[in-house]
């Protein structure tokens, strides 16, 4: 009684206590990492990384709409390597194949996300500053219009063209 047969994965045998307590430092691991993320980021570099022209492309004229879009772009496909790096790996390593992994996973994420938006929308929006502010300063003339070919050398290493007179 109590004996098994055969090789046994004691992956397999985690208590639901555990995996939410996984789930959990999961979570933490995650935020921390995506927080740190941007609060490290540097607008010059994150300019460097983005296709302005693209952004032109979409019809996007002002400051504001320019950098949620850009912050948009940067930390979804960060997010992407964060999350399965920081949360989902070290869990599925715990446990063993399981159809409903990814159910338990999200039942167990229970109210934990929202805890730590909070944290994520603070340096969500000192990032959206810093980056609107370096953005109006370098990429902009006096009466706020975005000089995208000035960014565009910028993105590409080229000189900034010459200032053209009205």
């Amino acid at each position: 009684m109590g004996e098994r047969h055969g090789p046994v994965d004691e992956r397999s045998y985690i208590s639901s206590q555990e995996l939410e307590q996984m789930v959990k430092d999961g979570l933490q691991r995650f935020y921390e990492r995506r927080i740190a993320n941007l609060a490290s980021l540097r607008p010059a570099d994150l300019l460097k990384r983005k296709k302005p022209y693209l952004l032109k492309a979409l019809g996007l004229q002002n400051a504001s709409d320019l950098v949620e879009e850009l912050l948009r772009q940067y930390i979804t496909a960060s997010d992407e390597a964060i999350f399965g790096d920081a949360f989902v790996e070290p869990i599925a390593l715990a446990v063993s194949s399981d159809a409903d992994f990814y159910i338990k996973l999200v039942r167990l994420m229970q109210e934990y996300p929202r805890e730590h938006r909070r944290a994520f929308e603070k340096e969500w929006n000192r990032a959206i500053n810093r980056l609107g502010r370096y953005l109006l300063t370098e990429f902009a003339d006096a009466e706020g219009n975005i000089n995208w070919e000035k960014l565009v050398a910028f993105n590409s290493g080229l000189p900034a063209p010459e200032e053209t007179k009205q």
